[in-house]
């Protein structure tokens, strides 16, 4: 009999993902200044506005940094990876 993993959320409403968290994750391989401007191109480009995300939006922000060859796009990766596993 398979064993079913208690959920780790207490509501079935999915949190928002703030902005900020999205550039601080990216800023740990980056740095804050090209996390920032990284970010924000990327929302820039993908038509998003404000400071809150849904997750699937900011998972698309992280994709189109990922993108970007080097290390950029694996620090990204990285981001994306921890964003996930913080959001589930």
């Amino acid at each position: 009999m398979p064993f079913d993993f208690p959920s780790h959320t207490t509501s079935s409403t999915p949190r928002a993902v703030q902005r900020e968290e999205v550039v601080s994750l990216l800023a740990e391989g980056l740095g804050r200044p090209s996390a920032e401007e990284l970010v924000r191109a990327a929302a820039l480009t993908l038509r998003l506005a404000g400071l809150s995300w849904t997750l699937a939006e900011a998972l698309d922000v992280l994709d189109r940094v990922a993108d970007i060859p080097g290390r950029t796009g694996v620090a990204a990766l990285f981001a994306k990876t921890r964003l996930i596993l913080e959001h589930h």
